[in-house]
């Protein structure tokens, strides 16, 4: 029995040897490679499911990313309390167990049942189905990189002293994840496929981790039980809470800068994958940058970049429709501005025994920064101050030391030159109209010469900054703003136009319509709406050809469709935000819904849901007219979109929609809709005659598409500007699975 007992442990020890002779280094950071991946795959793939039910708000994204950031922040906490109070062999138990029980979870698909509330904000709805659809497996997904790098630190291999490099491999799945979801995944695949995929790919995730346990339980096998001590020089010896607090704050500023360069860009395109990921992707760099052995870029020699970034922005920062010129400036000193918090997060960075509390810190900065961003800024501010406050404190975070290697301190000319440059910058506040545009960019220009000189002291150059934010913001002629609120949908303000003559709804950088105040001229469409119009033709012929009982309007704006109705058609508004319901109905404002429609109904909720109840054969005419900022919502251009609206018409009904957008050419995207529905489509693109009608909000620039199932139901549109929409290519057809943003991007 001896015997057989010494042959036994003989036997273990062989396997352990064996097993331990392997090299752990390319099998754990394979896992912790592909768990980032994975990680960072779900997060827009499950959006997109979700953009059905919420339409293209940047709101959702940010909310999405504050949960993503939130289960991120319970895993690391989990990974800390289990390495502290379990032990490896115990955590590793525990953990394979919960990954195999997750597998009942897939794959991964939107919960049924779960309609969105119309009477109050969807923020915690939304979090609510997020954690249900998802949360188990993501949570454990969450864990995997402190889990696998503190598993690391206890083998005997030559770098498990300082494991912080492998942050780099995780941060490299995660940026192959997102750059590859937008180029290579969702134009190839739809989202069904890609979750069968993903579902695979997580079986895969838990093999590796049960091999990286192996190779670690096997390594202590041979060995005593306790984790190597950390020698490396470059790692904090000791970590007090001010240090922790610094972790937070270094941590906090990218997260919110991240979302608040996120909803810059979305505002005015779509909400959808390629636009998410490309802020996020360039976050990931900076820490890989940050966490590698040896950094190819220097923090301190992005401290050098930044005022170069930051006051061009501050200067230009309330200057509208600018999207597409701004875009690399914004991302430059995103991409700057992480990289300096970053890199003084690793060069902060603890030793190996306190690297799961280092992870945790930064993982709560990280979530910190999101509900900042996503929920509490939305509650305290009615415009988009997150953003602009988060640019200011990462000026504050820049490391600027004196010759003798200290923190420069503050005084009394930190606070009181920025005082003295607000006190100057008061004339094109005050003086706005007088001096003109070119007068308050010389203004601007002469302050961030003065902003620029302060770049040396931390504080002072924030302030400065603070400083150009805030006469940038006053000092925009975009006219007087009468009245600014928020919803989760995002800004809406109405602003005198015209030296009083004009009052306009605008959402973001975009009108939503607007009105004459004359009262004689309360029921005159201007803009978009003017009778010389798309819209203004198509009435004035169709009214001469059919009589109209029912007419559904998806998005009501300042209710300017609302004049084309005539008694005794009935008109349906569909909105998905109340605040938009509220202003348009404001007499103080508006008049179009009191005086063209006053029995209208207004249907609050995502309009594409909310059709789904109306009774077939419905309406005579559907207007698609829903944006948010410049951006039409992608779930109202599916071909199962298509196919609600179209299942609601009666017979010789229309479809009218609105496509006018600076940055994107929609009419091919409708071209291959109504090519695979059969039907037939008419479009304009209308130019004003003269720029003065532009420039008065009279006429604007626009483009509408008609659709119905026969020629001769748009026969009546006999107009030679009205050309028919041809050339549909089914094979890039949109549908709730797959959208292409590529296809439609313009360019010039």
């Amino acid at each position: 029995m001896a015997s057989e007992h010494t042959q036994a442990v003989e036997g273990r020890f062989a396997l352990a040897r064996r097993i331990g002779t392997l090299n752990p280094l390319p099998v754990f950071a394979a896992g912790l490679f592909l768990g980032a991946f994975l990680l960072f795959c779900i997060e827009p793939m499950f959006v997109k499911m979700l953009l059905p039910l919420l339409g293209g708000s940047p709101a959702v994204w940010n909310t999405a990313t504050v949960f993503f950031q939130a289960m991120l922040l319970c895993g690391y906490c989990y990974v800390h309390v289990t390495t502290r109070y379990l032990g490896m062999r115990r955590q590793a138990i525990l953990h394979s167990v919960l990954l195999i029980l997750s597998l009942a979870t897939l794959p991964i698909a939107v919960a049924t049942g779960w309609d969105p509330p119309v009477a109050h904000t969807p923020v915690f709805w939304l979090i609510g189905l997020l954690t249900i659809s998802m949360g188990v497996p993501f949570f454990l997904l969450s864990a995997t990189a402190p889990l696998l790098q503190s598993w690391f630190a206890q083998t005997d291999h030559t770098e498990a002293r300082d494991p912080y490099f492998l942050y780099g491999a995780s941060n490299l799945g995660s940026l192959l994840a997102l750059l590859s979801y937008p180029a290579v995944i969702e134009p190839h695949l739809t989202l069904g496929q890609q979750s069968q995929i993903w579902a695979w790919g997580y079986g895969g995730l838990l093999a590796l981790i049960v091999l990286c346990m192996t190779l670690v339980i096997s390594s202590q096998f041979l060995r005593a039980d306790e984790p190597v001590a950390s020698t490396d020089t470059d790692v904090t010896s000791s970590v007090n809470w001010a240090g922790r607090l610094h972790w937070i704050a270094l941590a906090f500023v990218p997260s919110s800068l991240l979302l608040g360069v996120t909803s810059y860009i979305v505002t005015d395109l779509f909400s959808a994958p390629l636009l998410w990921v490309i802020p996020l992707a360039l976050y990931l760099v900076t820490f890989i940058v940050a966490f590698a052995r040896r950094p190819w870029i220097k923090a301190s020699w992005m401290a050098r970049v930044l005022p170069y970034l930051f006051i061009p922005i501050a200067i230009t920062f309330a200057w509208p429709s600018s999207t597409w010129l701004f875009l690399p400036l914004h991302l430059a000193a995103f991409f700057v501005a992480s990289m300096i918090c970053h890199g003084e997060l690793a060069r902060r960075r603890p030793a190996a025994g306190d690297l799961t509390g280092f992870y945790l810190c930064m993982s709560l900065g990280g979530v910190l920064g999101g509900l900042f961003n996503a929920i509490v800024a939305p509650l305290l501010f009615n415009s988009i101050y997150e953003y602009p406050i988060a640019i200011v404190l990462a000026c504050l975070l820049v490391p600027k030391r004196d010759q003798a290697g200290h923190l420069s301190r503050i005084d009394w000319k930190d606070l009181a030159l920025p005082a003295a440059l607000l006190a100057i910058m008061f004339v094109p506040m005050l003086a706005k109209e007088t001096i003109g545009r070119v007068g308050v960019d010389l203004f601007c220009a002469f302050a961030g010469i003065a902003v620029f000189s302060f770049s040396e002291r931390p504080v002072r150059f924030a302030l400065g900054i603070l400083v150009l934010l805030i006469s940038a913001s006053a000092s925009t002629l975009t006219g007087q703003t009468l009245t600014r609120e928020r919803s989760f949908f995002g800004v809406h303000k109405v602003v005198s136009q015209q030296d009083g003559r004009v009052i306009a709804l605008m959402h973001g950088t975009t009108f939503h319509g607007a009105e004459y105040t004359a009262p004689e001229h309360w029921r005159d469409t201007i803009m978009y709406y003017s009778p010389a119009g798309p819209i203004g033709q198509f009435f004035a012929a169709l009214h001469g050809h059919k009589e109209l009982r029912n007419v559904a309007v998806t998005g009501l704006g300042a209710g300017s469709l609302a004049c084309f109705r005539r008694p005794p058609e009935t008109w349906t508004f569909f909105e998905i935000d109340p605040l938009v319901e509220k202003l348009a109905r404001d007499t103080k404002y508006f008049h179009f819904l009191s005086e063209c429609a006053p029995t209208s109904r207004v249907v609050l909720g995502d309009a594409r849901l909310s059709l789904k109840h109306i009774p077939n054969g419905t309406y005579d005419l559907i207007i698609m007219d829903a944006f948010s900022s410049d951006a039409i919502p992608v779930h109202l251009l599916t071909r199962e979109a298509l196919a609600i609206y179209t299942s609601k018409l009666a017979d010789g009904g229309i479809i009218l929609f609105h496509i006018s957008n600076r940055h994107l050419a929609l009419a091919p995207v409708l071209a291959d809709l109504v090519t695979d529905a059969g039907w037939v489509a008419k479009r304009e693109q209308y130019m004003p005659p003269s720029m003065e009608l532009a420039a008065t909000l009279a006429q604007t620039p626009a483009e509408w598409v008609a659709i119905a199932r026969r020629t001769e139901d748009l026969a009546f549109l006999g107009n030679p500007r009205w050309q028919p929409l041809v050339g549909g290519d089914t094979s890039n057809l949109w549908t709730d699975d797959y959208s292409n943003l590529f296809s439609v991007l313009k360019l010039q």
